[in-house]
């Protein structure tokens, strides 16, 4: 399965103010920078901070194809993509779920994400997903800052994610 590397395309280009790092504001066409919101210096913490720690963020910059569809097993062909949802070069980058220049459906989404609708571009709904009352995919994932790392859950570990709702 893919292993993604180093951010490529248009995903270093998002980068270079979510990291929260550096230039935060500057850019080319003006004098000053832009002013971010309650802020005088990095972005805040949080989903719009990604900080330079991807590991508990959505994987970019890798290859999304039928091949890596077939071996993963979970995964859609992207032949199914609706238009809206790009890949660039055939890889997943930042704006393949967002476009930065509409947020008319929330968090610069490409979607609407309710009933996972976005998420399912993608992923085909397996496993615990499929047990009733387990209807949205952000019940127990986060796509950006997730304290479990690869697993993208909402908790460190599984147990803790269940134990939000479960006793």
């Amino acid at each position: 399965i893919a292993q993604p590397g180093q951010p490529t395309g248009s995903s270093k280009l998002c980068l270079s103010c979510h990291d929260g790092t550096i230039a935060l504001g500057d850019i080319v066409s003006r004098s000053q920078a832009i002013t971010m919101v309650g802020t005088s210096g990095p972005l805040p913490q949080g989903a719009s901070n990604l900080g330079t720690d991807l590991s508990g963020d959505h994987p970019i910059s890798f290859k999304y194809d039928s091949t890596l569809a077939s071996q993963a097993g979970d995964l859609i062909d992207p032949a199914s993509l609706p238009p809206q949802v790009r890949l660039e070069d055939g890889n997943v980058q930042c704006t393949t779920c967002h476009d930065p220049h509409d947020d008319s459906r929330g968090n610069f989404l490409v979607m609407d994400n309710s009933q996972s609708q976005l998420c399912l571009t993608c992923h085909v709904r397996s496993g615990e997903s499929a047990v009733t009352g387990h209807d949205q995919c952000n019940d127990c994932h986060l796509p950006h800052n997730a304290p479990s790392g690869a697993l993208l859950l909402n908790q460190a570990t599984v147990t803790a994610t269940c134990l939000v709702c479960h006793t």
